[in-house]
């Protein structure tokens, strides 16, 4: 795998024949995950750069044997994103898919995602919840998708095709009457 450009003039457009950009993603290398590790003692590590004091409490953050940074607890929160073992990590292809299906920004936080996924697998109707099977809600998905809609949209329209089938004529008769 070819490194990224790590040169100003290498990582911005100079020719006037290029068209503008039209839109601009955040991206992440397709690599093996950094690893974080807690120093234990004051010691000077190599880095690419050169040595670096760590200092106990700091973070060695490598990939495999190489130590490419040291970071306090701070910079590691700020700047690193820490990976559960076992948890779900989405790539950002898939997320602007769930964006298309569910709405946008509900893959903003695992939260977001939740409330989408409860919101898009149930229906409540009064008090009464109505739940999707998989398949029910992919059939939704097929529906919206070939309608132009989001799911969202797709599932309120049911909801209006429902509302009306069970009480056509109601308002007719409670306008007509009053």
């Amino acid at each position: 795998m070819t490194p990224p450009p790590t040169s100003a003039s290498a990582s911005t457009i100079t020719s006037s024949t290029e068209p503008p950009l039209a839109a601009r993603f955040s991206v992440r290398m397709k690599t093996e995950p950094l690893t974080a590790v807690r120093v234990r003692a004051d010691s000077v590590v190599t880095l690419p750069t050169g040595l670096m004091p760590a200092l106990t409490g700091d973070w060695l953050i490598s990939r495999g044997s190489l130590i490419l940074a040291v970071a306090s607890q701070g910079t590691l929160d700020a700047h690193y994103e820490i990976l559960q073992e076992g948890g779900l990590h989405l790539l950002p292809s898939f997320c602007r898919a769930l964006d298309d299906r569910l709405g946008p920004g509900t893959t903003k936080t695992a939260k977001d995602l939740l409330d989408a996924i409860t919101r898009l697998a149930s229906i409540k109707i009064g008090g009464v919840e109505v739940k999707f099977t998989p398949g029910q809600l992919d059939e939704l998905a097929f529906r919206a998708t070939k309608r132009g809609r989001t799911v969202q949209q797709e599932i309120e329209a049911v909801v209006k095709r429902l509302e009306q089938e069970l009480f056509w004529g109601s308002r007719a008769e409670v306008v007509a009457g009053g």
